[in-house]
């Protein structure tokens, strides 16, 4: 999911590491 990652980058920025992490 490139795109959903790429969407959070886009918009949020704590948020993103939340998803990293989360997804990783």
């Amino acid at each position: 999911m490139p795109a959903k990652r790429r969407k959070t980058m886009q918009g949020e920025g704590p948020q993103l590491l939340l998803s990293d992490a989360e997804s990783r």
